[in-house]
């Protein structure tokens, strides 16, 4: 199955052009989508934090461990 297909170019001039004339595009997305990232960061990592903390107080503390040797460093 066969998803897109592109002609290639007629001449290495005309590729290396076109290649060029997409960096910026490229730069300026890739720019966009770290920003976004990095922007939601801290909302993700309170996120995380937050599932371990219920995760973490719906434990007995007196409760076995899973493996006998984790005992040990309690």
């Amino acid at each position: 199955m066969v998803v897109s297909f592109e002609e290639p170019p007629d001449s290495l001039d005309k590729a290396q052009q076109e290649a060029q004339e997409g960096q910026p595009k490229r730069r300026r997305d890739a720019f966009e989508s770290a920003l976004k990232a990095e922007c939601s960061r801290e909302k993700d990592l309170d996120d995380l934090f937050r599932k371990a903390a219920k995760k973490q107080q719906g434990k007995d503390e007196t409760s076995k461990a899973d493996n006998p040797l984790d005992d040990r460093w309690r």
